[in-house]
């Protein structure tokens, strides 16, 4: 029988039953339903093993500097992690496992789902987004591949429909890319939502990609919208086989 909550047990013949019986209640009833706060303000939170069982939701708060840690316990277990910081990211980590949260969307907290499977990396997410108006945001992540190039003058590399309503996160954050052969000056490549440009993806001749928002700021695009990777009008040399992946996430 599993004891990974360490549930106060009725011993054999005992009187007063009722008072472990209630305790009991009580160590499931926290372990179901409350909170725990993780104050970083100060420095890095580590929570014992009984914090940790006897919370279902652990809370991060105070993240004003980069770097901030919460540390878990191997414990079978599944939690609830947030960061109600809105300048920092905070990492949840339990051994060499590593989950980060961005900054909440000012009153919106950035939230996971995680389990804890007992052993001492044994981390992982579930789902993730951002919290808020009563209904979470799961990740929506969606991209082009480019094969061969250089790109051709308004050349489109790559478009996407979009089936539902997302957002792009602010200078698209947690963007990837990668290119096989670097192009001989910097390449700008539009992106655009009907036709309406919301941000750039530049590739420098180094290779390093580089991603912009419009005024640096979040892109509501709507479901039925075509997103579309766009190549300069003035082409650029030697560019070839482009992929990039865009994580946005869904409402």
């Amino acid at each position: 029988m599993s004891d990974n909550l360490e549930l106060s047990q009725v011993a054999a013949a005992q009187n007063q039953k009722e008072v472990t019986i209630n305790d009991q209640a009580a160590e499931l009833d926290a372990a179901l339903t409350e909170q725990f706060v993780a104050d970083v303000s100060s420095g890095n939170v580590a929570l014992t093993a009984g914090e940790y069982r006897r919370a279902i939701h652990i809370k991060a708060t105070g993240a004003a500097t980069s770097g901030r840690t919460v540390t878990l316990q191997a414990i079978r277990k599944l939690s609830i992690i947030s960061n109600f910081s809105t300048t920092d990211s905070v990492d949840f980590v339990l051994g060499s496992a590593t989950i980060t949260l961005d900054p909440a969307d000012v009153a919106n907290p950035t939230m996971a789902l995680v389990y804890t499977d007992g052993t001492a990396d044994g981390l992982y997410a579930i789902s993730s987004g951002t919290g808020g108006g009563g209904s979470g945001a799961s990740l929506y992540d969606f991209g082009f591949a480019y094969p061969g190039g250089p790109p051709t003058s308004d050349e489109v590399l790559g478009k996407v429909m979009i089936p539902r309503d997302i957002t792009l996160p602010a200078d698209m954050a947690g963007a990837a890319g990668h290119v096989d052969v670097h192009p001989d000056a910097q390449l700008d490549i539009d992106v655009t939502d009907d036709g309406s440009s919301i941000g750039t993806i530049s590739i420098s001749d180094g290779g390093v990609f580089s991603f912009v928002t419009d005024g640096n700021d979040p892109q509501p695009i709507s479901a039925g919208s075509v997103v579309r990777f766009v190549a300069p009008n003035t082409p650029v040399g030697d560019v070839a086989n482009i992929a990039v992946t865009l994580q946005a996430t869904v409402g």
